[in-house]
């Protein structure tokens, strides 16, 4: 139970029937925050009441902001203008010059640039679905204080050298949704962002992965799907010790080179799911001993030799549904290698199920590790099991004449 002293109590409720007095037209007020949601103004309400902490002026048709339109507000923190006509010629100079301001939302507008200024202390910088096509040099210098960064969906094309220097405390930055070429991504791009833990990238138009010789190590959660690459090179991520999360689903790769990964000794999650990948090696997956979960899900996977997975020694939930594969020897799930795992997707494969498949049918029935949605493995083959699921034949059905 929480306990609140009387004074601080009645101070909340003081503060509560002020906002509430002065509430102007039409937004509503509940404590320290103002909503103007959705009403159709066309301007900033002149009358906010001073003690405002969150003021919300999403989906309205407001074009111009005056440098008088926040002043006075000495707790102004949260401030969103999403949804709106503005662009960056809209706000007059020093209209954000407001050192209380941690979070703006600037989403859905119509800039085509980072806005010439921002406010100094800015904790987090939302500015989706614009029209900005490049990210320049100067466009964060006079908010160094950025953490996270969400300019994704809009048209980047190009980021200038040394753009994200000044974030030196940034943690996260997103842009994805954009149309990044190779070449738009220098392998120094990131250098000074020492304390960045996510990078989202996913979603654009690059045809190879950017050099990550630079990448800062502290990035743990990496995106890169769906885009145009093809081919995943030998120790592309080695730079990256502390990456937990790699998603390259819904791309273009065909090939994953032998040791892609390696260097990844912390990743716990690989997720290459929807892609069109056919080849996987004994050597593919090196280096990813801590590596919990892997979506090889909906690739062109015909068939994996054996060991190739003997090196996920953590390996728990491995998605392999939806490929190619008739049969499965097993030495590939050997849990002499993979002792923790406890769970194998194999829907949507066309199963041959022959004696050659009997030892998978009978793990259904007794474990190590379970098959879920067995009434959805399908065979495929011989002709008297076509179309049958598992659920519904038993492991002496799996014969070869």
């Amino acid at each position: 139970m929480v306990f609140i002293k009387k004074e601080t109590f009645l101070c909340l409720l003081i503060s509560t029937t002020i906002i509430a007095d002065k509430c102007p037209q039409p937004c509503t007020c509940f404590g320290i925050t103002v909503t103007c949601t959705g009403k159709g103004i066309t301007e900033v309400p002149n009358d906010l009441p001073k003690e405002t902490m969150n003021l919300n002026l999403n989906f309205n048709q407001i074009s111009h902001i005056p440098k008088t339109a926040f002043q006075g507000l000495y707790q102004l923190k949260n401030l969103q203008l999403s949804g709106n006509q503005l662009n960056e010629n809209s706000m007059e100079n020093d209209t954000l010059n407001i050192s209380t301001i941690e979070t703006l939302d600037l989403s859905s507008n119509l800039f085509t640039l980072i806005p010439r200024e921002l406010p100094p202390n800015l904790l987090r910088l939302t500015i989706f679905y614009n029209h900005i096509t490049r990210l320049k040099v100067n466009d964060f210098v006079n908010s160094t204080s950025i953490i996270y960064l969400y300019v994704n969906d809009n048209l980047i094309a190009f980021i200038e050298e040394h753009t994200f220097d000044p974030l030196s405390s940034v943690t996260e930055i997103s842009l994805s949704g954009n149309r990044l070429l190779d070449g738009s991504i220098s392998r120094s791009i990131f250098m000074k962002n020492i304390k960045m833990t996510h990078l989202d990238i996913s979603i654009n138009r690059l045809r190879t992965l950017p050099d990550m010789s630079y990448f800062p190590s502290s990035l743990t959660f990496l995106s890169i799907l769906g885009n145009n690459i093809t081919v995943i090179p030998s120790n592309a991520f080695k730079r990256l010790t502390n990456l937990t999360h790699l998603l390259l689903w819904e791309g273009a790769y065909t090939k994953l080179e032998d040791n892609a990964f390696n260097g990844l000794d912390n990743l716990y999650e690989l997720n290459i799911a929807e892609d069109n990948v056919s080849i996987v090696t004994n050597m593919t997956f090196n280096g990813l001993e801590s590596l919990d979960t892997l979506w090889l899900s909906g690739n062109h996977i015909s068939k994996i030799q054996n060991g190739t997975f003997s090196s996920l020694k953590n390996l728990r939930i491995f998605w392999l549904d939806f490929n190619k594969l008739a049969s499965l020897e097993p030495e590939v799930l050997d849990t002499q290698f993979l002792p923790h795992l406890v769970a194998v997707s194999i829907t949507g494969n066309p199963w041959m199920c022959d004696c050659h498949l009997k030892w998978l049918r009978e793990i259904m029935d007794k474990g190590p590790f379970k098959i879920p949605d067995s009434h959805l493995v399908i065979c495929d083959g011989p002709a008297k099991l076509a179309g049958k699921a598992w659920d519904d034949i038993k492991p002496s059905d799996f014969v070869c004449k």
